[in-house]
């Protein structure tokens, strides 16, 4: 839209449509606007993925209502001097490929999504924390309500334009394939740009009953069928992405490691390294591998959990829940490990759930048989424990089960609870 004068009421809506049974919908198509009038305080049904010319965007409060707003973070800084409101409304904030840190999103108020909203931050990152993170920053609250979810995204490899990572899309046939993205080569370390999300609240975070902050699958991608020669052979194998994922082709279906080992497939050794840090969690999990099954379109990895990682001010309390599964491989193939959690607060608190565990290994056919993803790795550094929820232990960590025969388990991974001094403490070495 190329104008002089703007006077326009209506809306703007070129939104994707939804596709039917286990498809998402497409994405929504793109606007262009030669000024910023489009953008005030309040956006009401507009619906659409801004690709103008506006480089800094600072309302004085901001209240999406019933909008699709998708923003690509590379010339664009986004800052709310005030308080940011989403009512069934979703934003995505879309990082810029290949930078190592940056505030992809600043609000001074409170930062709150109900009705039904949706916050999706994609990481563009590709330096795997603490060297590269994309940040989230909150002045105050950040309030998740019933049935609105918080999408923490790591940099996903093949995922940035082959899928949307945060729907069904169609990965039940296997169409995950982007041409500018080499598969990893056999025997060799598989890519390792795991850049994620991290958020800094500056007050309270309240993730209530049915709300969430959901990265299952989130992390690196699994394994699954290379499109690019258009050769369906049934004894393709593709390893996960990963610093967990197996590292040789000879090894079908075995699961990632993240915390621990992953499982071993019927025919393999052993599954993926372990590796992070159990105190404080800064990598997102790995994929499982591909199997050699029958079919072209499945057996595909399952994708590592992403990572969840929070400083809180003051309280964390959760009532809903943080998830960070790995994905269980389809039909035979392999499960994906589980992601990170790592949070920092002076008092956690809640009736929720913590979840980092891998996903399960596949069976088909009675001779196919792959092993599970690793457990991940959650770490709470806190000044006060007030936690009444689900007991945060190794069952939050566990590996995913095997998909039979001399297949084995992932590992279960991790969990560090670490009380924090309280401020003043003198510690003296000598």
């Amino acid at each position: 839209m190329h104008y002089t004068n703007w006077a326009w009421q209506g809306t703007n809506d070129v939104n994707g449509s939804y596709g039917v049974a286990s498809f998402g919908p497409g994405e929504p198509g793109t606007l262009y606007l030669t000024g910023t009038n489009l953008f005030s305080s309040l956006i009401v049904g507009h619906k659409f993925r801004y690709v103008g010319a506006m480089t800094n965007w600072e309302p004085e409060g901001l209240v999406l209502s019933n909008a699709t707003l998708w923003l690509d973070i590379s010339n664009l800084q986004v800052r709310v001097r005030g308080d940011l409101k989403l009512f069934n409304s979703e934003l995505r904030l879309i990082g810029m490929e290949g930078h190592t840190v940056t505030n992809i999103l600043t609000v001074d108020g409170d930062l709150i999504l109900t009705n039904g909203s949706r916050l999706s931050v994609l990481s563009g990152v590709t330096n795997e924390p603490p060297e590269g993170a994309e940040v989230v920053r909150v002045g105050r609250d950040l309030i998740v309500a019933t049935n609105c979810i918080i999408y923490p995204v790591s940099w996903f490899s093949l995922r940035r334009t082959a899928q949307d990572p945060l729907g069904a899309t169609s990965r039940e046939h296997g169409f995950f394939y982007d041409p500018t993205v080499l598969f990893p080569a056999p025997n060799s370390v598989a890519a390792t740009n795991g850049g994620s999300p991290r958020f800094v609240i500056g007050r309270h975070l309240y993730i209530n009953s049915g709300g969430a902050i959901d990265a299952s699958g989130c992390g690196y991608a699994g394994g699954f069928y290379d499109m690019s020669p258009y050769n369906r052979g049934w004894d393709l194998v593709h390893l996960g992405w990963g610093p967990g994922a197996i590292q040789t082709n000879w090894f079908p279906g075995s699961g990632a490691g993240h915390g621990g080992a992953g499982g071993k497939g019927r025919y393999g050794t052993g599954g993926g390294p372990a590796y992070g840090s159990s105190n404080a969690p800064v990598r997102p999990g790995s994929g499982g591998a591909r199997s050699d099954g029958n079919n072209w379109y499945d057996n595909n990895g399952g994708a590592g959990g992403g990572l969840v990682r929070l400083n809180v001010g003051g309280d964390a309390r959760i009532d809903g829940r943080i998830n960070a599964n790995g994905q269980s491989g389809m039909a035979s193939a392999a499960g994906g490990s589980g992601g990170g959690i790592w949070i920092v607060c002076k008092r956690f608190t809640g009736t929720g759930a913590l979840w980092a565990r891998g996903g399960n290994g596949g069976a088909k056919g009675g001779y196919i048989y792959s092993g599970g993803g690793a457990g991940g790795r959650i770490a709470i550094w806190y000044q006060q424990w007030d936690w009444n929820g689900t007991a945060i232990d190794t069952n939050s960590v566990s590996g995913g089960t095997a998909g039979g025969g001399s297949a084995t388990a992932g590992e279960v991974g991790t969990v560090r609870l670490y009380q924090l001094p309280p401020k003043g403490t003198v510690f003296v070495v000598r």
